[in-house]
């Protein structure tokens, strides 16, 4: 099919009913993107924002409010899993304040948005706005890294997305006590024992026959991928499954022959969620070439500990009440009703998939993957439907494998989320019902935004070696 001829409201989301496809939309009044607009004058040394341990530049815990726990119990985290609490008193730094533990900012659904409270020994609960506060773990300060413990429906997405925008983020929703405690002590000790090899990446690119979003997203990640991973003379081998040979057998086989660090996956993602929850357990699960799902139990099994994961794909990181997508489409049209129907039967939730692999005895480092559908209009030029530069490709590789110190998973996203931020910053100029800039903006904010980290956001590759 010629680019011109691309349907640009085409999705990666998929049932058994096929691929998901949006045909109606009004404008609706989303979240603003919000830029830090704190200044300072700045030392003569700057610390790099890849130094997630420096307190100027520093980590932090976000919780749901507590209301009640006493001031005491609030400052030393009283009502987070034991897991949790090491993981602060491990992370604190120099000029922590907060008895030994790093800070820990609480979220009430009552403040306004991008609002936190912060409790800290000796001075009175600060309220801090994550757009406007500096950086760091010091008193009136929001670290740049920040790691949210709790499940969407306690700290929405939202959340998540607008923190990202000139912050790191990344969520922890795993309530089993064992579950927890193994990734936590994995995180702190830095996976010694993990065989993720980073210099033999993985990337698997799905698409069937006439699968026209499939193949956009082939060749706006997968080859670009592939390409350079190609010319890179540090990486020792990597594998390239697309086309017919994208299917869930092949990706379970080699996730266990190549122990990749880092796998890539491109593909629609399973939306097929009924009434009272049924199909929940494949939520998000990828769909291989052959159009059939595939086998999350066995990605499970298969996947080397220590591994990093990109999921391209509709809801690969977990599903949202209402969809973002909600304020753009009409709900009672094909494709807005599939997104409402997924909102109301799957709720506020993290994947199967990713809650699994960092759950499990031996887990991976982290996740990344789409809380939303993504189109293929966001994928190209609105104006020539051509396939932008993927800044998806410039994170995972050349900010991801960069010589130097470990580069943190957060810090090598920081383009895509800035990019999100960026596009929604200007679309102010919005007109009802218009199909041109305004709303290929709000899509491709959205799209951007909506990729989450599921892990703590400083995770990072092992050098290659």
């Amino acid at each position: 099919m010629p680019q011109g001829d691309i349907d640009p409201l085409l999705t990666n989301a998929w049932s058994r009913r096929g691929t998901l496809r949006l045909n109606a939309w009004h404008d609706g009044d989303t979240f603003a993107a919000q830029r830090t607009g704190y200044e300072t004058y700045a030392p003569l040394t700057l610390p790099s924002n890849k130094d997630w341990q420096h307190p100027d530049v520093g980590w932090g815990l976000v919780l749901p409010d507590a209301p009640g726990l006493d001031r005491d119990a609030l400052e030393r985290a009283e009502d987070a899993p034991e897991p949790i609490r090491s993981l602060l008193t491990a992370r604190a730094t120099r000029n922590t304040v907060a008895g030994g533990l790093a800070p820990v900012l609480r979220y009430d659904a009552s403040l306004p948005a991008g609002k936190f409270r912060r409790y800290d020994p000796g001075v009175r609960p600060q309220t801090l706005d994550a757009s406007a506060h500096g950086y760091g773990t010091g008193l009136g300060c929001i670290p740049r890294y920040l790691l949210i413990y709790g499940s969407p429906e306690v700290i929405p997405w939202h959340v998540q997305y607008n923190l990202s925008i000139n912050r790191h983020v990344g969520r922890l929703d795993l309530t089993d006590p064992e579950g927890l405690g193994t990734y936590i002590e994995a995180l702190l000790a830095g996976w010694p024992m993990a065989p993720a090899n980073p210099a033999r990446p993985l990337i698997w690119s799905a698409r069937s026959s006439g699968d026209v979003m499939g193949a956009l997203m082939q060749r706006a990640v997968g080859d670009r991928l592939d390409a350079v991973l190609g010319d890179d003379k540090d990486i020792e081998m990597h594998r390239y499954l697309n086309g017919e040979a994208a299917v869930g057998e092949a990706l379970i086989k080699e996730l266990g022959d190549l122990s990749p660090g880092l796998v890539v996956t491109t593909s629609h993602g399973n939306i097929d969620v009924h009434p009272e929850g049924l199909g929940l357990e494949t939520l998000g699960s990828l769909i291989g070439s052959d159009n059939e799902l595939a086998a999350t139990a066995d990605i499970v099994a298969a996947a080397p500990a220590g591994v990093i994961w990109y999921a391209h794909a509709c809801a690969s990181a977990g599903s949202d009440r209402p969809s973002t997508f909600s304020q753009l489409f009409e709900g009672d049209q094909a494709g807005g009703a599939d997104l409402a129907a997924l909102a109301d039967h799957a709720g506020a939730r993290v994947a199967p998939l990713p809650r699994a692999l960092l759950g499990r005895k031996d887990p991976i480092r982290a996740f990344v993957g789409h809380v939303e559908p993504t189109f293929a209009w966001t994928l190209g030029d609105p104006d020539r439907m051509t396939v932008l530069p993927s800044t998806v490709v410039a994170c995972l590789y050349t900010r991801l494998y960069q010589p130097g110190p470990p580069a943190p998973l957060g810090w090598a996203l920081e383009d895509l989320h800035r990019e999100g931020a960026s596009f929604l910053a200007g679309r102010q100029d919005a007109t009802h019902r218009s199909l041109g800039p305004p709303l290929y903006r709000k899509l491709a904010g959205h799209d951007r935004l909506s990729t989450v980290i599921i892990g703590d956001p400083v995770v990072a590759l092992p050098k290659v070696v």
